[in-house]
């Protein structure tokens, strides 16, 4: 019998590709003029928990495609609520290097 497909695995595993991209786009402006900040240069260490963690959360969404080796569905809300946290923290308090940007 085929195994039916969870929509909250596969919409997890959306959520966990747009983290990754969202990471190589500009998060934040400097006040006059020049190259934004991406999440990845202005992360020092935390764009890497954010990548693995986007990634946890990519495999244990993928396992509702047949893959193997995930984390299981429950840990999606776990993984899920760390990445939200701290990406709203991260917005409303700056890393250090883009203090003075928007």
């Amino acid at each position: 019998m085929p195994r039916r497909i969870d929509a909250r695995e596969l919409l997890a595993a959306l959520g966990g590709v747009l983290i990754l991209i969202s990471l190589f786009l500009e998060w934040y402006e400097p006040e006059r003029g020049g190259n934004g900040l991406t999440g990845w240069e202005a992360f020092e260490a935390l764009h890497l928990v954010l990548a693995g963690l986007a990634l946890a959360v990519i495999a244990t969404g993928a396992q509702s495609l047949g893959t193997v080796g995930s984390l299981g569905g429950r840990m999606l809300l776990p993984l899920g609520a760390l990445l939200a946290i701290i990406v709203v923290v991260q917005v409303a308090s700056p890393p250090p290097v883009a203090w003075g940007a928007d």
